[in-house]
């Protein structure tokens, strides 16, 4: 299957391409980057379950908030939830946090996180997310409760 954008391209623009916030689900909105008048690129880890950083829809500039529809393109197409534990200290979780993400963010994988405690983590098709997590958690010294593995859903090809 032949992709509609190029992901080297959208990268090289992800620093200088303007933002605008759309709706995830009835209860999310976030940001994505207009691609064209009919497509956004998802721009930051969303909570909805169907949708993944990244991932090209189909969102018509309609309204103040446009929905955000059918994926058309994915990049990522597996997450994890994972549980940490806290640490009296706010400025130390902080720095471990920091350093889960950075060796995360170095094995090609995206993270999110939710509260203090918990976070999602997506990854490219054939990433060991289970590993990279665990590796992860241990570089940072943070204590892992629970990693939770999804896959994304099969879209209808045409």
């Amino acid at each position: 299957m032949s992709l509609l954008f190029d992901y080297a391209t959208l990268e090289a623009a992800w620093d200088t391409d303007p933002t605008e916030r759309v709706r995830y689900a009835p209860d999310e909105t976030g940001w994505a980057l207009r691609l064209d008048p009919d497509h956004v690129l998802i721009a930051n880890v969303p909570m909805a379950d169907d949708l993944f950083l990244m991932d090209i829809c189909e969102c018509p500039q309609r309204g103040a908030l446009p929905q955000v529809g059918r994926v058309v393109q994915r990049y990522y197409t597996q997450r994890a939830l994972v549980r940490y534990a806290t640490l009296d200290d706010p400025a130390d979780l902080r720095r471990r946090y920091r350093l889960l993400a950075a060796v995360v963010q170095a094995q090609g994988c995206a993270l999110e996180g939710i509260v203090p405690g918990a976070a999602q983590v997506q990854a490219r098709a054939g990433c060991d997310l289970e590993a990279v997590i665990t590796e992860a958690a241990a570089e940072a010294g943070l204590e892992l409760f629970a990693v939770e593995i999804a896959e994304a859903e099969d879209e209808d090809e045409d």
